[in-house]
Protein backbone atom coordinates (compact mmCIF):
# COMPACT_ATOMS: atom_id res chain seq x y z
CA UNK A 1 0.00 0.00 0.00
CA UNK A 2 1.21 3.48 -1.30
CA UNK A 3 1.20 6.74 0.92
CA UNK A 4 -0.42 10.01 -0.38
CA UNK A 5 3.01 11.51 -0.15
CA UNK A 6 4.71 8.45 -2.39
CA UNK A 7 1.84 8.77 -5.21
CA UNK A 8 2.74 12.58 -5.14
CA UNK A 9 6.49 12.04 -5.08
CA UNK A 10 6.04 9.33 -8.12
CA UNK A 11 3.07 10.50 -9.84
CA UNK A 12 0.80 8.09 -11.81
CA UNK A 13 1.99 4.51 -10.34
CA UNK A 14 0.41 1.16 -11.87
CA UNK A 15 1.17 -2.49 -10.21
CA UNK A 16 4.00 -4.03 -12.16
CA UNK A 17 3.10 -6.82 -14.18
CA UNK A 18 5.04 -9.23 -16.11
CA UNK A 19 4.97 -9.55 -20.10
CA UNK A 20 2.96 -12.52 -21.57
CA UNK A 21 1.91 -13.41 -18.49
CA UNK A 22 -2.02 -13.68 -17.24
CA UNK A 23 -3.90 -14.83 -13.85
CA UNK A 24 -7.74 -15.78 -13.49
CA UNK A 25 -9.55 -17.34 -10.89
CA UNK A 26 -10.64 -20.81 -10.55
CA UNK A 27 -13.11 -22.28 -8.43
CA UNK A 28 -12.93 -26.12 -7.31
CA UNK A 29 -15.54 -28.32 -7.05
CA UNK A 30 -13.37 -30.83 -5.79
CA UNK A 31 -12.05 -28.67 -2.73
CA UNK A 32 -15.16 -25.84 -2.69
CA UNK A 33 -12.72 -23.45 -2.82
CA UNK A 34 -11.22 -20.35 -5.03
CA UNK A 35 -7.80 -20.17 -6.25
CA UNK A 36 -5.99 -17.53 -8.15
CA UNK A 37 -3.92 -19.05 -11.35
CA UNK A 38 -0.70 -17.31 -12.59
CA UNK A 39 0.23 -19.15 -16.55
CA UNK A 40 2.73 -17.62 -18.37
CA UNK A 41 3.65 -18.86 -21.96
CA UNK A 42 6.40 -17.96 -23.65
CA UNK A 43 6.29 -16.37 -27.23
CA UNK A 44 8.09 -19.27 -28.72
CA UNK A 45 6.04 -22.09 -31.11
CA UNK A 46 5.15 -25.65 -29.32
CA UNK A 47 6.00 -28.24 -31.01
CA UNK A 48 4.02 -31.34 -32.81
CA UNK A 49 2.72 -32.82 -29.35
CA UNK A 50 2.34 -29.37 -27.68
CA UNK A 51 3.19 -27.30 -24.89
CA UNK A 52 4.88 -29.57 -21.82
CA UNK A 53 3.64 -27.91 -18.90
CA UNK A 54 5.41 -27.17 -15.66
CA UNK A 55 2.73 -26.95 -12.49
CA UNK A 56 3.81 -25.13 -9.24
CA UNK A 57 2.50 -25.21 -5.99
CA UNK A 58 2.44 -21.74 -3.83
CA UNK A 59 1.92 -19.70 -6.83
CA UNK A 60 2.00 -16.52 -4.85
CA UNK A 61 5.29 -17.37 -4.35
CA UNK A 62 6.88 -19.24 -6.75
CA UNK A 63 5.72 -17.86 -10.35
CA UNK A 64 7.55 -14.71 -10.42
CA UNK A 65 10.96 -16.80 -10.73
CA UNK A 66 9.38 -19.96 -12.68
CA UNK A 67 7.85 -17.52 -15.47
CA UNK A 68 11.27 -15.24 -15.75
CA UNK A 69 13.61 -17.87 -16.23
CA UNK A 70 10.87 -19.42 -19.00
CA UNK A 71 11.16 -15.88 -19.89
CA UNK A 72 14.66 -15.67 -20.29
CA UNK A 73 15.70 -19.86 -21.36
CA UNK A 74 12.88 -20.94 -23.51
CA UNK A 75 14.23 -22.06 -26.85
CA UNK A 76 17.67 -21.93 -25.71
CA UNK A 77 18.40 -23.51 -22.69
CA UNK A 78 14.93 -25.09 -22.29
CA UNK A 79 12.49 -26.51 -23.61
CA UNK A 80 9.69 -23.83 -24.49
CA UNK A 81 6.75 -25.02 -22.21
CA UNK A 82 3.60 -23.34 -20.15
CA UNK A 83 4.07 -22.44 -16.55
CA UNK A 84 0.77 -22.78 -14.58
CA UNK A 85 1.45 -21.38 -10.68
CA UNK A 86 -1.86 -22.75 -8.65
CA UNK A 87 -2.19 -19.85 -5.65
CA UNK A 88 -4.51 -17.87 -3.72
CA UNK A 89 -6.85 -14.40 -4.61
CA UNK A 90 -5.91 -13.61 -0.49
CA UNK A 91 -2.38 -12.15 -0.02
CA UNK A 92 -3.03 -11.40 3.78
CA UNK A 93 0.38 -13.94 5.41
CA UNK A 94 -2.07 -15.68 7.69
CA UNK A 95 -5.05 -16.47 5.24
CA UNK A 96 -2.44 -17.72 2.91
CA UNK A 97 -0.67 -19.70 5.54
CA UNK A 98 -4.41 -21.16 6.36
CA UNK A 99 -5.04 -22.26 3.13
CA UNK A 100 -1.73 -23.44 2.09
CA UNK A 101 -1.89 -25.68 5.14
CA UNK A 102 -5.33 -27.26 4.01
CA UNK A 103 -4.59 -27.59 0.47
CA UNK A 104 -0.62 -29.71 0.67
CA UNK A 105 -1.06 -31.65 3.68
CA UNK A 106 -2.71 -34.93 4.72
CA UNK A 107 -5.42 -35.56 7.45
CA UNK A 108 -3.52 -34.47 10.67
CA UNK A 109 -4.65 -34.45 14.54
CA UNK A 110 -3.88 -31.04 16.19
CA UNK A 111 -1.36 -32.83 18.41
CA UNK A 112 1.07 -33.67 15.30
CA UNK A 113 0.48 -30.39 13.83
CA UNK A 114 2.85 -27.12 14.44
CA UNK A 115 -0.68 -25.32 13.73
CA UNK A 116 -2.56 -26.77 15.91
CA UNK A 117 -6.33 -25.28 15.41
CA UNK A 118 -5.81 -24.99 11.46
CA UNK A 119 -7.34 -27.43 9.19
CA UNK A 120 -5.38 -30.16 7.47
CA UNK A 121 -6.19 -32.74 5.22
CA UNK A 122 -6.68 -30.68 1.62
CA UNK A 123 -4.34 -32.19 -0.37
CA UNK A 124 -5.96 -35.12 -2.37
CA UNK A 125 -8.50 -32.49 -2.84
CA UNK A 126 -6.46 -29.83 -4.14
CA UNK A 127 -4.74 -32.55 -6.29
CA UNK A 128 -8.18 -33.59 -7.75
CA UNK A 129 -8.47 -30.06 -8.48
CA UNK A 130 -5.20 -29.72 -10.68
CA UNK A 131 -5.16 -32.90 -12.59
CA UNK A 132 -9.13 -33.50 -13.13
CA UNK A 133 -10.61 -29.45 -12.91
CA UNK A 134 -7.58 -27.30 -14.48
CA UNK A 135 -5.72 -29.34 -16.18
CA UNK A 136 -8.78 -30.41 -18.77
CA UNK A 137 -9.19 -26.44 -18.68
CA UNK A 138 -6.11 -25.47 -19.99
CA UNK A 139 -5.99 -28.22 -22.58
CA UNK A 140 -9.17 -26.73 -24.10
CA UNK A 141 -7.12 -23.01 -24.24
CA UNK A 142 -3.74 -24.16 -25.44
CA UNK A 143 -1.90 -27.01 -27.34
CA UNK A 144 -0.45 -28.71 -24.35
CA UNK A 145 1.16 -32.40 -24.29
CA UNK A 146 -0.56 -34.01 -21.57
CA UNK A 147 2.31 -37.14 -21.52
CA UNK A 148 4.93 -34.65 -20.09
CA UNK A 149 3.25 -32.85 -17.60
CA UNK A 150 5.59 -31.35 -13.88
CA UNK A 151 4.64 -30.89 -10.76
CA UNK A 152 6.75 -28.82 -7.97
CA UNK A 153 6.32 -27.72 -4.49
CA UNK A 154 8.59 -26.61 -1.57
CA UNK A 155 8.32 -27.39 1.70
CA UNK A 156 4.75 -28.45 2.54
CA UNK A 157 4.62 -28.25 -1.01
CA UNK A 158 7.15 -30.87 -1.00
CA UNK A 159 5.22 -32.96 1.03
CA UNK A 160 1.88 -32.59 -0.97
CA UNK A 161 4.52 -33.56 -4.54
CA UNK A 162 5.58 -36.57 -2.37
CA UNK A 163 1.97 -37.62 -1.54
CA UNK A 164 0.92 -37.25 -4.91
CA UNK A 165 3.56 -38.91 -6.65
CA UNK A 166 2.82 -42.27 -3.71
CA UNK A 167 -0.70 -42.03 -4.51
CA UNK A 168 -1.10 -41.54 -8.27
CA UNK A 169 2.70 -42.01 -9.89
CA UNK A 170 1.18 -41.30 -13.42
CA UNK A 171 -0.58 -38.13 -12.61
CA UNK A 172 2.50 -36.28 -14.35
CA UNK A 173 5.90 -37.48 -15.76
CA UNK A 174 8.29 -35.52 -13.77
CA UNK A 175 7.97 -34.33 -9.92
CA UNK A 176 10.16 -32.18 -8.00
CA UNK A 177 9.99 -31.90 -3.95
CA UNK A 178 11.89 -29.06 -2.63
CA UNK A 179 12.72 -28.61 1.24
CA UNK A 180 9.95 -31.39 1.42
CA UNK A 181 8.33 -31.71 4.69
CA UNK A 182 8.94 -35.31 5.50
CA UNK A 183 8.34 -34.66 9.02
CA UNK A 184 4.91 -33.68 8.90
CA UNK A 185 2.49 -36.10 10.96
CA UNK A 186 5.08 -38.20 11.99
CA UNK A 187 6.69 -38.73 8.46
CA UNK A 188 3.00 -40.38 7.80
CA UNK A 189 3.88 -39.46 3.62
CA UNK A 190 6.25 -42.48 3.78
CA UNK A 191 3.19 -45.15 4.48
CA UNK A 192 2.86 -44.47 1.03
CA UNK A 193 6.55 -45.59 -0.58
CA UNK A 194 5.73 -49.46 -0.23
CA UNK A 195 2.06 -49.58 -2.17
CA UNK A 196 4.17 -46.77 -5.20
CA UNK A 197 6.84 -49.02 -5.48
CA UNK A 198 4.39 -52.58 -5.44
CA UNK A 199 3.51 -50.73 -8.92
CA UNK A 200 4.39 -52.02 -11.88
CA UNK A 201 3.66 -49.66 -14.44
CA UNK A 202 7.05 -48.02 -14.64
CA UNK A 203 7.62 -44.84 -12.33
CA UNK A 204 7.71 -40.96 -13.14
CA UNK A 205 11.45 -39.12 -12.72
CA UNK A 206 11.65 -37.40 -9.17
CA UNK A 207 13.87 -34.57 -8.23
CA UNK A 208 14.75 -34.07 -4.61
CA UNK A 209 16.39 -31.19 -2.78
CA UNK A 210 17.75 -29.22 0.37
CA UNK A 211 19.32 -26.53 1.57
CA UNK A 212 22.61 -27.10 3.22
CA UNK A 213 22.02 -24.77 5.91
CA UNK A 214 18.65 -26.12 6.66
CA UNK A 215 20.10 -28.38 9.55
CA UNK A 216 21.56 -25.71 11.35
CA UNK A 217 20.73 -22.60 13.25
CA UNK A 218 22.78 -20.19 11.03
CA UNK A 219 20.22 -19.03 9.21
CA UNK A 220 18.13 -17.27 12.07
CA UNK A 221 16.68 -13.95 12.77
CA UNK A 222 18.90 -10.93 14.48
CA UNK A 223 18.00 -10.52 18.41
CA UNK A 224 16.31 -13.90 18.62
CA UNK A 225 16.87 -15.07 22.60
CA UNK A 226 18.39 -17.90 23.62
CA UNK A 227 15.17 -20.00 24.03
CA UNK A 228 14.12 -19.59 21.04
CA UNK A 229 17.12 -20.72 19.60
CA UNK A 230 17.02 -23.50 21.57
CA UNK A 231 13.44 -24.65 20.39
CA UNK A 232 14.67 -23.69 16.82
CA UNK A 233 17.41 -26.15 17.10
CA UNK A 234 15.31 -28.91 18.41
CA UNK A 235 12.85 -28.44 15.52
CA UNK A 236 15.82 -28.85 13.34
CA UNK A 237 16.87 -31.69 14.93
CA UNK A 238 13.59 -33.62 14.45
CA UNK A 239 12.66 -32.34 11.60
CA UNK A 240 15.89 -33.71 9.21
CA UNK A 241 14.91 -31.86 6.18
CA UNK A 242 18.56 -32.77 4.02
CA UNK A 243 18.98 -36.34 6.48
CA UNK A 244 15.00 -37.34 5.79
CA UNK A 245 15.06 -36.26 1.92
CA UNK A 246 18.60 -38.45 1.74
CA UNK A 247 17.62 -41.32 3.28
CA UNK A 248 14.37 -41.47 0.73
CA UNK A 249 16.00 -40.70 -2.30
CA UNK A 250 18.27 -43.54 -1.37
CA UNK A 251 15.53 -45.59 -0.76
CA UNK A 252 13.96 -44.63 -3.75
CA UNK A 253 17.45 -45.13 -6.13
CA UNK A 254 18.16 -48.96 -4.73
CA UNK A 255 14.44 -50.06 -5.95
CA UNK A 256 15.07 -48.47 -9.15
CA UNK A 257 13.30 -45.24 -9.40
CA UNK A 258 14.89 -42.79 -11.46
CA UNK A 259 15.30 -39.99 -8.68
CA UNK A 260 17.86 -37.23 -8.27
CA UNK A 261 19.19 -35.40 -4.66
CA UNK A 262 20.79 -32.34 -4.54
CA UNK A 263 21.89 -30.39 -1.66
CA UNK A 264 22.58 -26.41 -1.97
CA UNK A 265 25.01 -25.44 -0.18
CA UNK A 266 24.75 -22.26 1.86
CA UNK A 267 21.32 -22.17 1.20
CA UNK A 268 18.51 -22.13 4.11
CA UNK A 269 14.63 -23.26 3.89
CA UNK A 270 13.56 -19.92 1.77
CA UNK A 271 16.38 -19.54 0.20
CA UNK A 272 16.48 -22.42 -1.14
CA UNK A 273 13.56 -22.38 -3.49
CA UNK A 274 14.94 -19.89 -5.99
CA UNK A 275 17.88 -22.09 -6.79
CA UNK A 276 15.26 -25.56 -7.19
CA UNK A 277 12.67 -23.80 -9.18
CA UNK A 278 15.51 -23.04 -11.79
CA UNK A 279 17.12 -26.69 -11.07
CA UNK A 280 13.51 -27.92 -11.31
CA UNK A 281 12.86 -26.40 -14.71
CA UNK A 282 16.45 -27.62 -15.88
CA UNK A 283 15.16 -31.32 -14.42
CA UNK A 284 12.17 -31.04 -16.75
CA UNK A 285 13.11 -29.08 -19.87
CA UNK A 286 16.62 -28.64 -20.54
CA UNK A 287 18.27 -29.26 -23.39
CA UNK A 288 21.48 -30.61 -22.52
CA UNK A 289 19.81 -33.42 -20.39
CA UNK A 290 17.79 -34.67 -22.46
CA UNK A 291 19.54 -34.09 -25.61
CA UNK A 292 19.27 -30.40 -27.66
CA UNK A 293 18.82 -32.71 -31.26
CA UNK A 294 16.19 -34.36 -30.30
CA UNK A 295 13.93 -31.61 -28.34
CA UNK A 296 15.01 -29.23 -31.07
CA UNK A 297 13.40 -31.57 -33.80
CA UNK A 298 10.06 -32.15 -31.71
CA UNK A 299 9.76 -27.91 -31.33
CA UNK A 300 10.81 -26.96 -34.86
CA UNK A 301 11.79 -23.65 -36.34
CA UNK A 302 11.90 -21.27 -33.74
CA UNK A 303 11.75 -18.40 -35.80
CA UNK A 304 13.80 -15.41 -35.97
CA UNK A 305 12.46 -13.91 -33.23
CA UNK A 306 13.90 -16.38 -30.70
CA UNK A 307 15.83 -18.39 -32.78
CA UNK A 308 19.67 -19.49 -31.67
CA UNK A 309 23.30 -20.06 -33.12
CA UNK A 310 26.02 -21.83 -32.63
CA UNK A 311 27.46 -19.26 -30.22
CA UNK A 312 24.40 -19.76 -27.74
CA UNK A 313 23.21 -15.58 -28.88
CA UNK A 314 19.50 -14.82 -29.46
CA UNK A 315 19.37 -13.73 -32.95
Amino acid sequence: MMSADQHRILGDVQAATLDDAIQFDASSRESGRTYRIRLYKPNVPAGPEGYPVAWFTDGNATFGVAAMQMALRAGMELEPAIIVAVGYPETAYMVHHTRRTLDLTPSTPDDKSPFPGLETGGAEAFERFIVNELRPKLALAYPIDLARQSLYGHSLGGLFVLGTLFRHPTAFSHYIASSPSIWWNDASVLGGVEPFLAQQSGHPKLFMCAGGQEETAARFFPGATPQVIAAHEAFVEKAGMIRRARSLASLLAGRNVPVEFTVFADEGHTSVAPASITRALDFFLSYERHGAAALKAEIGDLGPARSTRGDGNRT
